[in-house]
C-alpha cells in the first residue's frame, strides 16, 4: 500500500473514534446547575455549543433559567439522576 492510502485509512479511523467518543460522552453525562443545583441533561445543541472545561460546561438551567457553569457528572444510567 502506498502512504496516501495508509494515511487516509488512519484519518478515517481517527474520525470514527472521535465520533464514537463524542456520542458516548453525551449519553453518559448529566450536569448540575451551579445556582439552583438541579440535575439535568442538556439538548445536543446546547451541549455541543457550550463553552467547557473537563469538569464544567456553560449552560442555561432549564429550571431557574440562569446561564452559569454546570458541574459535569458521568453516570451509568441517567434515569438514576433525572
Amino acid at each position: 500500500m502506498n502512504k496516501k492510502v495508509i494515511g487516509g485509512v488512519l484519518a478515517g479511523v481517527a474520525i470514527a473514534a472521535s465520533v464514537a467518543y463524542t456520542v458516548f460522552d453525551y449519553k453518559t453525562t448529566v450536569y448540575q446547575c451551579g445556582k439552583c443545583r438541579t440535575i439535568h441533561k442538556p439538548s445536543v445543541k446546547a451541549w455541543m455549543c457550550g463553552m467547557h472545561t473537563p469538569g464544567k460546561r456553560m449552560l442555561k438551567c432549564p429550571k431557574c433559567g440562569e446561564k452559569s457553569w454546570h458541574d459535569r457528572f458521568v453516570v451509568a444510567d441517567e434515569s438514576d439522576f433525572i
